[in-house]
């Protein structure tokens, strides 16, 4: 005889004699199970456990995705669901000390565990990965956290310079915005240490074999922290496009130079800023010239190119800080 299916199980728990809230479990659940997520838990780390450690981490999901509670709190949110009845369990069994113990259990396992699943992610809902936006935050920590490998002061996203924090370093698809792939980092580190790394994991992610059909080179989209002569270097070896601002250098400044406004303004660009404008200040083109922009990187050059953009709002901009500069020197 087959097991129940999920539908099944949902319509069982609802026929018990107490009142359970069904909610958008019917929904959520084949989402879940279709990404495997308790078979790919289980897989990567073995449980003989009364619950399984995949089964446990398929409640936190359903709790952090329909009604976020604190761990103390996720026996009592299940108890009052369909979600007990539905695996089988008893809501004895899902008290905070099990959840705790389940997540010290997944930390190790978690970067495999979440590959696999975003891969498949990938494969099975055919997610766009064309387009990548990299970028980095910090979360600042109360506390002196003094036997942490992660919690260390530096430079903070928050302005909390005077507080340990953690970093937290992050690809997103461009369409869908889907998480894809993520790095807890130290929070001492440089942003200017992490493209080359993150470079690594996007092309060993593509390398999957559940991205295998994927005739994609993505382009990873940072900030000019994330554009750097290592970076550019990295980009080429893993066969990645790459897109960001230059800090300003010499070399960046000879380029604008070699650009005039003439040349600039015959050359309007198509993008369209989605703000709107009001009456009063009508739209006026973004306009841009490609030029050529060799980098170099431990004594090989890279042809590449770049995108001189002239901005009629950054012009009224520069113009206006220049007059408030000039007020103030006359104060």
């Amino acid at each position: 005889m087959s097991s129940p299916t999920w539908a099944e199980r949902v319509a069982g728990a609802t026929l018990q004699a107490s009142p359970r809230q069904v909610g958008a479990v019917p929904v959520v659940y084949p989402l879940v199970e279709k990404l495997q997520i308790r078979q790919t838990i289980n897989g990567v780390h073995g449980s003989k456990a009364e619950i399984d450690l995949g089964r446990v981490v398929e409640v936190l999901v359903l709790n952090r995705l329909l009604s976020p509670q604190p761990l103390y709190q996720v026996g009592e949110w299940a108890e009052q669901t369909v979600i007990p009845q539905m695996f089988g369990l008893q809501v004895e069994q899902l008290y905070d000390q099990r959840f705790g113990r389940a997540l010290d259990e997944l930390h190790p396992v978690l970067g495999e565990a979440w590959a696999e699943i975003a891969a498949r992610a990938v494969q099975q809902e055919g997610l766009d990965v064309s387009v990548l936006h990299w970028d980095t935050t910090s979360v600042y920590l109360e506390g002196e956290y003094e036997d942490s490998d992660l919690a260390e002061y530096g430079h903070s996203s928050d302005g909390f310079s005077d507080k340990k924090q953690v970093k937290l370093g992050l690809d997103v698809t461009d369409r869908e915005r889907v998480p894809l792939l993520y790095r807890v980092l130290s929070g001492s580190t440089a942003d200017d240490t992490t493209p080359v790394p993150n470079l690594q994991a996007i092309a060993a992610f593509l390398k999957r074999p559940e991205c295998a059909s994927l005739a994609v080179r993505p382009l990873v989209v940072g900030d000019c922290k994330m554009i750097t002569p290592a970076a550019v270097a990295a980009a080429h070896a893993y066969h990645l496009y790459y897109l960001g601002p230059w800090e300003t250098d010499n070399t960046v400044d000879a380029v604008l130079r070699s650009v005039s406004q003439a040349e600039l303004e015959s050359h309007p660009l198509d993008y369209r800023p989605v703000r709107g404008f009001p009456a009063s200040q009508p739209f006026v083109p973004y306009c841009g010239v490609w030029q050529p922009f060799p980098v170099t990187y431990q004594d090989v050059t890279y042809a590449d190119r770049a995108l001189i953009v002239w901005s009629a709002g950054k012009q009224r901009l520069d113009e206006e800080k220049r007059k408030l500069y000039s007020f103030s020197e006359k104060i």
